[in-house]
């Protein structure tokens, strides 16, 4: 694989506290000079990068119910419309991993369904809607369940985690897979 044939297969992410936009414009040109797949940022900032990479090959990317997941479905979609009118054609949305542990899957799964609804609604281009799971506080019986619910509700990826829960371990992915 070429090197930018490798990259078109990146995301470059921006998410922590206290994000400049002169964070993000460095963050932005970096993500055009690389040609990175896509930059994800947080929903304000949405707007100013895609305004930033208007013209350029890497899409705008940005989080949904960051960073854990508990927002209600409706919170979640109308989050959703407002990133995707921002500019975004990416949104990684945190699955509501305390529903799951608390045996409602159906809470869990309703949460991705109101944006992959959400996302095919707002327009006509295919906005790429990523489930984040937090594989690192399930086991395998709900991490298996976590996947089958994103997979139902239209999610086209998976994510093991946003990081904040600790790192994803090998054995995660191989459940997943």
């Amino acid at each position: 694989m070429r090197a930018r044939e490798l990259a078109k297969s990146c995301d470059f992410t921006v998410l922590r506290a206290g994000v400049t936009a002169a964070d993000l414009a460095v963050h932005c040109a970096d993500a055009a000079r690389l040609h990175v797949a896509s930059v994800v940022v947080p929903p304000a900032m949405a707007r100013t990068a895609a305004d930033i990479l208007r013209g350029g090959d890497v899409k705008v990317g940005t989080v949904v119910s960051y960073p854990f997941g508990t927002d209600d479905p409706r919170a979640k979609a109308l989050a959703a419309r407002a990133a995707i009118a921002a500019g975004a054609r990416e949104l990684d949305v945190v699955m509501d991993v305390s529903a799951l542990l608390a045996g409602r899957a159906g809470v869990a799964r309703a949460g991705i369904g109101a944006v992959v609804d959400a996302a095919r609604d707002a327009t006509s281009q295919h906005v790429m809607v990523r489930a984040v799971v937090e594989a690192p506080l399930l086991g395998e019986r709900l991490l298996r369940a976590a996947c089958q619910a994103a997979t139902v509700a239209g999610a086209d990826f998976v994510v093991t985690a946003t990081g904040l829960a600790g790192p994803a371990r090998t054995q995660d992915v191989e459940v997943m897979r």
